[in-house]
């Protein structure tokens, strides 16, 4: 039986999934219609931010990324699942913890990018957090070829060939 809450803009489903050991993993989904929303960028923002979000005693990442096939959201795209599954045996008051599903649509800017790895890492970016140059540069490239993405799907050319220039003068 599936959980549906309404938090802000987005909805959250939880239902219980069997999978071990403990562990958080965002999936990005990649199915097509998806990617025409820039789900693609989205998986290149979120795997940058996990990467930057190791922890200082064993040099692990707090969650883990990977894209996946269709989640179901079409209509409400770019989504992400957060799957954190418990440790295997893991009980409260003798009842098995099941795996949590929160389900993320419309991830379609940088800071829902970090929203959702503040929800799965309970680490949040804020003003103190500083990304390092090249992080910042690639992360900024992204976003601006999502822009143009969606101004090539909208037919906006002019939009869409906006800043091309300035990419070609930084690469070469």
């Amino acid at each position: 039986k599936a959980i549906i809450s309404s938090g802000g803009s987005s909805n959250t489903i939880e239902r219980p999934l069997i999978m071990s050991p403990s562990s958080t993993t965002i999936h990005v989904c990649q199915s097509s219609t998806c990617l025409s929303k820039g789900s693609s960028a989205v998986l290149v923002e979120i795997e940058e931010l996990a990467n930057l979000l190791v922890d200082d005693d064993d040099q692990q990442q707090n969650c883990g990324v990977a894209p996946t096939s269709c989640l179901g959201y079409c209509n409400r795209g770019p989504a992400v699942a957060i799957v954190t599954t418990p440790a295997r045996g893991s009980t409260n008051s003798g009842v098995v913890k099941k795996t949590r599903t929160r389900i993320r649509v419309r991830i379609d800017t940088f800071e829902k990018s970090a929203g959702v790895i503040a929800e799965a890492t309970g680490r949040r970016f804020d003003g103190s957090v500083v990304l390092p140059k090249e992080t910042e540069r690639r992360l900024v490239s992204v976003r601006m070829k999502r822009a143009r993405e969606y101004a090539v799907s909208k037919y906006q050319w002019n939009r869409a060939l906006k800043g091309l220039g300035e990419d070609d003068d930084e690469d070469g």
